[in-house]
């Protein structure tokens, strides 16, 4: 190797992070300063601005670092392009998508990079490294109760999975403990798996992501928070979830991301008819979920809605609702006053808090 190969090759950054960002001046020095912060020093960061209003320029003209790059795109796109476009840029073999309002702990990278190298064996078939999050809002107060409701969390142990025991991972029930920013997928999988989210999934295509990335090697998950992902009233979120509601489509968000996940795996190995009942059983769960947000939130189609999608995730997966407590949500969504709701998703609210 010449001396000049080899200077290139410890340069290179072990990790892009990649901040893709519209406006939101307010928030993003907040995230350059957690990657500033790292522990781990073989990273770049670039920032996409979206066509920004606010001049992001000017936010980050104190940044005295060349690893940090801001890219600014004359034309606005969709957030999720704007994701791809701005992942396609850099040359780290890992790359982390950071939300502007979120924060990288310390030593997150460090992290990644010490569990990765410890298992030299997996390394070359490594797809995805995937870590839990906490859920913080403005303010750096805990949220895990407002953000996940009624709804358990997920329990993994820190360790690595196969394509095939990933699919089973990712479709038991409970809420994911990670999120966009406590993830790194390979470059190479990006590259070969067509980008970081499919448009066409829309809202969940994270969730969609993260299952399709765990069809092209292994997924190592580490059973440690290390990002506060912000939960932001404001956010866009919560918006297009109630716009989806009210108008009624056949599809859950998050149904659409298993389903096209599922649809991934299918194209790279042979699916087991057990693990394929368990992305429907997934998928039914989530019918019954958006049945009572019909009744919740704004812009539901109140019971009609809830009866609607009972039935749609009994024909996906009648087993799943002969089980008592689906039974039971079931029965809620659709015949419950909304006090009685309330008051249940109160006290999973309260039982989250005092965990």
């Amino acid at each position: 190797m010449s001396a000049i190969a080899a200077t290139a090759q410890v340069r290179r950054p072990l990790f892009t992070v990649v901040i893709p960002v519209l406006n939101d001046s307010r928030w993003l020095p907040g995230a350059v300063a957690s990657v500033l912060a790292q522990t781990e020093a073989r990273w770049e960061l670039i920032v996409g601005d979206n066509a920004s209003d606010d001049d992001l320029a000017a936010v980050l003209e104190e940044v005295c670092d060349r690893r940090v790059v801001l890219r600014h795109w004359r034309r606005r796109v969709e957030l999720h392009e704007n994701f791809n476009r701005t992942c396609s840029l850099g040359s780290g073999r890992w790359v982390l998508p950071l939300g502007a309002d979120d924060r990288l702990r310390s030593d997150c990278l460090a992290v990644l990079a010490q569990q990765i190298e410890s298992i030299a064996s997996y390394e070359s078939r490594l797809a995805m490294v995937v870590a839990a999050c906490r859920r913080v809002d403005a303010y750096g107060r805990p949220a895990e109760a407002g953000y996940f409701g009624t709804q358990p969390m997920l329990s993994l142990r820190t360790g690595v999975y196969t394509p095939e025991e990933w699919l089973r991972c990712v479709t038991r029930r409970g809420e994911p403990v990670w999120n966009i920013g406590s993830l790194a997928v390979s470059r190479a999988v990006l590259e070969r798996s067509g980008g970081l989210f499919r448009t066409d999934v829309g809202l969940c295509a994270d969730n969609e992501l993260v299952l399709r990335a765990g069809a092209y090697g292994h997924v190592l998950y580490i059973d440690r928070p290390l990002l506060d992902y912000t939960v932001r009233p404001d956010s866009d979120v919560s918006a297009r979830f109630e716009r989806g509601l009210g108008e009624g489509e056949a599809e859950t968000p998050h149904g659409r991301a298993l389903l096209a996940g599922l649809a991934e795996h299918d194209q790279r190995r042979r699916v087991s008819e057990r693990d394929r009942r368990a992305v429907h059983a997934a998928v039914a769960r989530a019918y019954l979920l958006r049945a009572g947000a019909h009744r919740l939130r704004p812009g539901g189609r109140g019971r009609a809605g809830a009866a609607a999608d009972v039935l749609r995730a009994w024909r996906r997966s009648p087993s799943t609702l002969l089980t008592a407590d689906a039974a039971l949500r079931s029965l809620a969504a659709v015949a419950a006053p909304v006090k009685v709701l309330n008051w249940r998703r109160e006290l999973a609210a309260r039982q989250t808090r005092e965990e």
